[in-house]
């Protein structure tokens, strides 16, 4: 799953325009799209499956499922940017993998997006009014709301499987970490002519989830 977290697109591609006296130049702020799909849409419960034979899936037998799958995709030869959007007109070439959920529920996340969506607003005031005129009845910023109310998306985002750092003074122990399967060594270096640190993370295989 880590390897379909990828950020979106925030380049500019007009670095500076000039209106001409036919155009109007107009800015839009796009409200984020994670707080409504962790209050609306549906979110898996539970452990996944993982499907014995992924290999044999067309793009019908691959939409029945609800989760998450590898695939290999074939985009438009007239696609300018390779955005990914199912719509643009991708082919389904090669499922590597899907771990799919039986059991799914919408607005598990509801009660505490609403809960700071509410926030959010009291803070925004009301239209015309300035910054000196929220201060006194808005103790909480609007962007320090707005950052709880996107940030549980963020959560779900962080890695739980961060190095970890061992200092060894034994043999024994230096060979029992070295030869570990569930471990992964990164780093071993001598500190002096007695110890010896050791930077590892475990093996994504061996981790429980939550």
């Amino acid at each position: 799953m880590e390897d379909a977290l990828y950020g979106g697109r925030v380049e500019c591609f007009i670095p500076h325009a000039v209106a001409s006296e036919t155009e109007t130049l107009k800015y839009r702020d796009v409200v984020s799209l994670y707080p409504t799909v962790q209050s609306k849409d549906p979110y898996p419960i539970g452990h996944p499956v993982q499907h014995p034979t992924p290999q044999t899936l067309n793009s019908d037998a691959l939409a029945s499922y609800f989760g998450i799958a590898k695939v290999t995709v074939l985009p438009p030869s007239d696609l300018h940017i390779p955005l990914l959007p199912y719509r643009l007109g991708y082919r389904l070439q090669a499922v590597h993998a899907l771990a799919y959920w039986t059991e799914k529920r919408t607005g598990l996340f509801g009660d505490y997006v609403n809960a700071f969506l509410k926030l959010k607003a009291e803070s925004s005031g009301s239209p015309g009014m300035s910054d000196e005129d929220k201060a006194p009845i808005l103790p909480i910023s609007s962007p320090r709301r707005a950052s709880r109310w996107t940030r549980l998306w963020g959560k779900f985002c962080q890695r739980d499987d961060l190095t970890s750092t061992e200092i060894v003074s034994s043999y024994e122990d230096w060979l029992a970490r070295l030869t570990d399967p569930n471990l992964k060594v990164k780093a071993c270096e001598p500190i002096g002519s007695e110890f010896m640190l050791l930077e590892y993370r475990h093996r994504y295989f061996n981790q429980r989830p939550f």
